[in-house]
């Protein structure tokens, strides 16, 4: 039986466990009360660019496409994670407190 993992929270931090557990035989548990993945970097000012190039930036498993360009910009670092959570099939339960 695998072991099943909560996670909370589904930004970076919380999708890229996910990931790395699941190979490990672990079931996880994503739990994010807001109503997107990815929706609290949509909040963050219109012009925010990644600090880190897209090569530095990717997560465990997926990297982020090159067609979002070098310096990554917010509304396209949220759909990465979106695309993330889709390439690894990662079940996050959205508005869940």
């Amino acid at each position: 039986m695998a072991d099943l993992v909560a996670i909370i929270g589904g930004g970076p931090s919380g999708l890229a466990a996910a990931a790395t557990l699941a190979p490990r035989g672990c079931t996880a548990r994503v739990i994010e009360r807001d109503d997107a993945i990815g929706a609290r970097w949509r909040r963050h000012y219109e012009r925010l660019h990644l600090h880190t190039t897209r090569r530095l930036s990717s997560l465990p498993g997926f990297e982020i496409p090159a067609a979002f360009g070098t310096w990554v910009a917010r509304d396209d670092f949220a759909h990465y994670l979106e695309l993330y959570a889709e390439h690894h099939r990662i079940r996050v339960e959205l508005g869940t407190r």
